[in-house]
């Protein structure tokens, strides 16, 4: 997703300048084709999960919804399940959440072998913070407010793991360094009006996944899941996140018209026609139907 860098701690006026400063960031990424699976996707994935929990466990998570998060931020509404979905890219920019900001992908190196403990420094990666926040929403000893926090994070790192470029990385922030022409286009332009440099992982992002869910996309995922929701389901992070990383290693960066060379960003920008974004949309499809399995499976057996 985005990886604008959050501030550190300064003095009262210069706390109102972060602040602005904080939320300029997050609308400079909302503009951009930069977080996982983009807010469509993200909402997709939460809506068919959905309607796949059980009767208790969509009691449970309406009524937490219902109760409102511990930590309530003007920037940021946690209201409605479309913003359960995508809560939390807007909270790691406030002060509250800055801890999170590494809780949206596993950086596993794309060309080495490491330990997790190199690309998971501290816990603080997408798969340990799935399990933290599973154990959150599970512990009905903890406040509605911080389980439903845990909840908007557990939806949404769910979600991050199986876009591949979260659990991918060749020194170049996830594929956001690498520079791309996409369908022949080298800038696009955000809300604010600014045109900004594609990226591969912006059109991972954005415009492949809108390409891969858009007309009868919605469809195909739903085949998708109704055929491997046996094979699919089951609480295993680390393996999603194994598998994703394969996915980005084949075919994200193996299906580039270019060879990667390791930690190291093509120098000009890569070409992305329509022949690699029709490679790429079942690719998105199988992912989202994947993370849609397995947020159903995490939220029907932790809300039981």
């Amino acid at each position: 997703g985005c990886r604008a860098t959050p501030f550190g701690a300064t003095s009262s006026f210069e706390g109102l300048v972060k602040q602005i400063l904080l939320v300029m960031a997050w609308l400079m990424c909302a503009t951009a084709p930069a977080f996982a699976w983009g807010a469509p996707g993200h909402r997709l994935i939460l809506d068919l999960a959905y309607e796949r929990l059980t009767a208790k466990a969509r009691a449970e998570f309406d009524r937490l919804l219902a109760a409102g998060p511990a930590h309530p931020l003007a920037e940021c509404p946690l209201a409605t399940r479309d913003q359960v979905a995508t809560w939390p890219d807007c909270a790691r920019f406030q002060d509250q959440f800055r801890k999170t900001y590494d809780e949206h992908f596993d950086d596993i190196p794309l060309f080495a072998q490491v330990p997790k403990r190199l690309y998971c420094k501290d816990d603080l990666c997408a798969t340990s913070a799935i399990r933290r926040n599973r154990r959150v929403l599970a512990n009905r000893h903890a406040s509605d407010g911080a389980r439903l926090e845990a909840l908007s994070f557990l939806v949404h790192y769910i979600g991050d793991i199986h876009q591949p470029l979260h659990a991918a990385d060749n020194k170049d922030k996830g594929g956001n360094d690498v520079k791309v022409i996409y369908l022949g286009e080298a800038r696009y332009r955000g809300r604010d009006g600014a045109p900004a440099q594609f990226n591969l992982h912006g059109v991972w992002d954005t415009p492949i996944a809108n390409a891969a869910i858009e007309g009868d996309g919605r469809a195909a995922v739903v085949a998708l899941v109704n055929v491997n929701q046996r094979r699919w389901a089951g609480f295993a992070p680390d393996r999603w996140a194994q598998e994703s990383h394969r996915v980005a290693v084949q075919a994200v960066y193996g299906a580039l018209p270019v060879e990667m060379a390791p930690n190291a960003s093509p120098e000009t920008p890569v070409i992305i026609d329509q022949a690699y974004v029709n490679h790429a949309i079942p690719v998105v499809r199988a992912q989202i139907a994947r993370a849609t399995v397995r947020l159903a499976d995490a939220l029907n057996t932790t809300l039981r």
